[in-house]
């Protein structure tokens, strides 16, 4: 084993526990500099708007509000109409439903073309004290 890695599994899962609070520590700091981003990029766009540009460049960086054209789906009903008639699969993404799967697996339905994969997962849950 790798040095510093604990050798029981008992030590294991306690180290493991460990790093999972650690890194809900971390994710609550990414958050909230997440939403200051958030924030300022807001402060940015008004400016922009306000200054009437749309980007500028300082001494460290360039910067650019852009509106990228992206899908919002308001009738579901009639985007599948769209692509059973004409085809077009390829608006929607091509990945498996796991929960629509494992419903049809728990009710013991076969779903021809699709294999059960067991993927690994770890699970530990810290006890309180």
């Amino acid at each position: 084993m790798a040095t510093g890695v604990p050798k029981t599994s008992a030590e294991i899962v306690n180290a493991i526990v460990k790093l999972e609070a650690k890194r809900k520590v971390e994710d609550l700091k990414v958050k909230a500099i997440d939403e200051q981003i958030k924030v300022l990029e807001d402060h940015l766009e008004q400016n922009f708007k306000d200054e009437d540009i749309n980007g500028l460049t300082t001494k460290f960086a360039k910067a650019e509000v852009k509106y990228d054209p992206v899908p919002n789906v308001t009738d579901w009903d009639a985007l599948w109409a769209y692509i059973k008639r004409t085809g077009s699969t390829d608006l929607v993404q091509k990945r498996p439903s796991v929960t629509a799967f494992r419903a049809r697996w728990d009710a013991k339905k076969a779903v021809p073309g699709v294999d059960v994969f067991r993927k690994r997962v770890v699970k530990i849950t810290a006890l309180t004290k």
